[in-house]
């Protein structure tokens, strides 16, 4: 995602993120620079992706905002897995898999392909496997923003992000937090580093000398989760579907994610050095 976001902040007009022949193409960031920058609605009852092919042929999926257990489910399938035998190591990932099946549980409808259909078992299979997998990295599509120029004090910490939702892109969505503690952060970046290692056996009972390690990462994003709805305490530049309910309620899981990793993202820290003639002294 990384490699995507950094095509997003150089070209907001008619953007393209480009992935081999695949790019997903965005409308204009504010058609009107004279009228304020739009909100984000969070209640949508759809979500946009357009996908560009070859020179410019487009597909427009359209698909029911996923639910907050359905980004988690998906993390878990994409982690991928190392298996360690006697002679060698194999990385097993379900990266397109995980996104085939996420893709056909939210989408609504299809425009591009041979017309504009409703999603039927016969119309989706006509959908190309890459289509797909594109279509769904274009509902996770927000980061930190480059410049994070809104301070915050001694009670609250500030993050600023930037995204693409439906086309549109919204360079300053703004997330204030209760200024975390050593502990939040422990279990930040504790979560960033469990793995998980199970032996198994391979060849059936006949061979029982023949087993496997496997080593997988195990899931961030329930951690993430957790940490923003503790710590979050306001947020700009959405359109809030109701105003009473708690912000985690209401806010889409990539943006709590992106928050948080945002909210902990490491300074460099450097140990002083004293000048060479104090070295010698």
């Amino acid at each position: 995602m990384e490699g995507q976001n950094s095509e997003v902040r150089s070209q907001k007009s008619e953007s393209e993120i480009q992935h081999s022949a695949f790019s997903i193409q965005h409308s204009e960031e504010n058609p009107n620079p004279q009228s304020p920058i739009p909100l984000l609605d969070l209640s949508v009852a759809e979500r946009t992706v357009a996908l560009t092919v070859g020179r410019g042929q487009r597909f427009i999926h359209h698909f029911r905002p996923p639910k907050a257990e359905e980004w988690l489910e998906y993390e878990r399938a994409v982690k991928p897995t190392l298996i360690f035998r006697e002679d060698e190591v194999e990385t097993r990932a379900a990266t397109r898999s995980a996104s085939d099946a996420l893709w056909q549980k939210l989408i609504l409808r299809l425009e591009g392909y041979d017309s504009d259909v409703q999603c039927s078992s016969f119309s989706i299979q006509k959908v190309p496997l890459e289509h797909r997998v594109k279509a769904v990295t274009g509902l996770d599509q927000v980061q930190a923003a480059a410049d994070q120029d809104v301070l915050g004090d001694s009670e609250t910490a500030v993050v600023k992000l930037e995204a693409w939702w439906n086309g549109v892109f919204f360079p300053a969505l703004i997330h204030r937090f209760k200024r975390p503690l050593v502990e939040h952060e422990l279990r930040f970046r504790e979560a960033l580093e469990r793995r998980a290692i199970v032996t198994r056996r391979i060849g059936g009972q006949k061979r029982p000398k023949n087993q496997a390690l496997e080593s997988r990462s195990l899931p961030v994003l329930p951690t993430l989760v957790a940490l923003y709805d503790e710590l979050i305490v306001g947020v700009e530049g959405y359109l809030i579907p109701n105003p009473q309910s708690p912000i985690p309620v209401f806010m889409d899981v990539p943006h709590k994610s992106a928050a948080v990793r945002a909210l902990f993202a490491a300074e460099a820290v450097e140990l002083e050095e004293f000048p060479s003639e104090e070295k010698d002294a």
